[in-house]
């Protein structure tokens, strides 16, 4: 509850949440300050808050000492020629620390709750960081603390007794991202796992070999002993050569040495991550739960309401049944139709899975007396849900069933430029946030969604079941006269329909097209696929087993 009778106070933070300005760190900060610089206590021109030429966000305890970005704890919004006087030392200077005016605003700021405890008394102390303090702040890089990593770390180490286990953080993984601007999306596609899992392997390197697992020892045997040589920055980790005992961690940039980054970022650009999904058999609830009278359940597909070993009990167009019965897995069943031999991938439902487990001839019986199947040969007895399928040249998931038909999903990672990430991932923060990114414009966005007309008709996604490329090519017009927010829309629509696993539809209506566009149905008769191949992968992906299911 803010009251300030200079301005309305109430009126900003409605404003600014609708907006999605609240969500930024600048606007969070200029409201729990009240609108004043935290060092000089002089008024801040809202119209001015977004101009980084006058305003910075600082870090009360140093980026050099110790990686704390708590907003509430220990960021605050300065000028930024303040900020460039106050440097990297700790505590703030006395001129700040005597103006009894800031002061006064700082402890005000504290009664009403606008400021925490802990960034008040770091802003009133006047106490420098001991050795045992830097030391622990080094070691909260160094040390993880979750249990859940612990437990792993504890088992690798009894698994493997002469391994050592070195820990990453996430906030270091996440800010050696945002300094050489190697951004992350994961709307693009599933590649940030692996690069997240690759670039961990990096910084935490870099920390382990620069500090050791005892940063104690760091600063009382290396750092002080020689601060020249020994010197570091948490903020600025990589920006030195990182060496110890012969071996190189880091080579930092230099005009005559592009140094480690450009090999990490020719590692990053790599479309080739192995990606593997865990398919399963499902259970639980055996169908649908509503109960069809004997006037609606005719047909195939309905799951009879009296279980009777009595057929006449069992007849669903007498006594009703439910719909929809639920999937537990899929079978490979070759038969006859008019007599000709087709195959088709039928779905085994939950309800009949603990009696084909004692009796495997029940599969062939619910084959033959509730499908309706003649001259029944089972390929496969089970291909779990969301088993890999190379479908006539297009990977996909095989997720589930509608009537005749069974449910896909994308399986393929769509591959674009870093640029391209980069401007996505604008995209989504306007999708999360309601906030419009700064250099965004409608002829970028065009260029993008270019991008992606080229991607669904002459790429691989011009082979996916139901592909959208002739779709987009005549809803380019359309998107031409959007609005710059309809375009970001329909974009991140597109982007959805490569998601991996997604639902693999789009809400394309603004340029003329179906809002469920791209839906991903095959027919359960396969006979006439031209390619039909069930790979089944290990864990980790390097072991791969294939079977053509036309074949088999």
């Amino acid at each position: 509850n803010i009251k300030d009778e200079s301005r309305d106070w109430t009126e900003l933070i409605e404003r600014s949440d609708s907006t999605g300005k609240l969500r930024s760190k600048k606007m969070y900060l200029y409201i729990t300050q009240m609108g004043r610089d935290m060092y000089t206590g002089k008024p801040i021109e809202l119209e001015d808050l977004f101009n980084d030429n006058l305003y910075d966000i600082d870090h009360i305890y140093p980026r050099h000492f110790v990686k704390d970005d708590s907003i509430h704890n220990n960021l605050v919004l300065v000028s930024k020629p303040e900020n460039a006087h106050k440097s990297d030392e700790y505590p703030l200077s006395q001129s700040i620390r005597n103006n009894n005016v800031v002061v006064a605003h700082w402890k005000y700021l504290k009664d009403k709750g606008l400021i925490t405890d802990e960034k008040y008394r770091r802003l009133i102390s006047a106490k420098s960081f001991t050795d045992e303090q830097k030391a622990d702040f080094i070691a909260r890089q160094l040390v993880e603390t979750g249990q859940g990593v612990k437990s792993v770390a504890d088992f690798l180490k009894q698994a493997m007794p002469d391994t050592r286990v070195v820990y990453s953080k996430a906030s270091n993984v996440s800010s050696f991202r945002n300094q050489f601007d190697l951004t992350k999306s994961r709307l693009v596609n599933d590649f940030h796992h692996a690069n997240d899992a690759y670039l961990n392997i990096v910084v935490g390197n870099v920390y382990y070999t620069k500090f050791t697992q005892n940063p104690r020892n760091y600063i009382k045997n290396d750092y002080l002993k020689d601060k020249d040589n020994r010197e570091y920055n948490l903020g600025k980790m990589f920006d030195r050569d990182v060496r110890r005992n012969g071996k190189t961690a880091w080579v930092a940039s230099s005009e005559t040495d592009p140094g480690t980054i450009a090999t990490v970022k020719r590692i990053m650009k790599r479309n080739t991550p192995i990606m593997t999904r865990q398919s399963f058999c499902g259970h639980g609830g055996i169908a649908d739960q509503t109960l069809y009278s004997k006037n609606k359940a005719k047909g195939s597909g309905y799951i009879p309401l009296k279980t009777s070993k009595d057929e006449k009990l069992r007849d669903v167009t007498k006594y009703g049944g439910f719909a929809k019965a639920s999937t537990a897995y899929f079978c490979l069943v070759e038969h006859t139709v008019k007599g000709k031999r087709i195959r088709t991938l039928e779905a085994v439902p939950v309800y009949l899975v603990d009696a084909i487990r004692k009796d495997q001839t029940k599969l062939t019986e619910y084959l033959t007396e509730q499908i309706g199947m003649q001259d029944v040969s089972i390929r496969i007895r089970k291909i779990p849900l969301q088993s890999l399928i190379r479908l006539n040249g297009f990977d996909v998931y095989l997720s589930g069933k509608t009537g005749n038909q069974l449910v896909l999903r994308n399986a393929v990672n769509l591959c674009l430029e870093p640029y391209w990430i980069r401007y996505i991932k604008n995209i989504e923060k306007y999708i999360k946030t309601g906030y419009l990114p700064k250099d965004i414009d409608a002829e970028s966005n065009l260029a993008l969604f270019e991008q992606l007309i080229s991607k669904n008709t002459e790429g691989i996604y011009a082979k996916r079941p139901n592909p959208i490329g002739s779709k987009l090519v005549a809803g380019e017009d359309s998107f031409k006269q959007l609005s710059v927010e309809d375009q970001f829309f329909v974009i991140y629509q597109i982007l959805r329909i490569s998601a991996i696993g997604a639902d693999s539809q789009a809400d394309l209506r603004k340029i003329g097209a179906s809002e469920h566009t791209g839906v991903m149905l095959m027919n359960k008769n396969i006979t006439n696929c031209s390619e039909c191949i069930l790979i089944d992968s290990s864990a980790i992906g390097l072991s791969v087993k294939k079977t053509n299911l036309l074949e088999i």
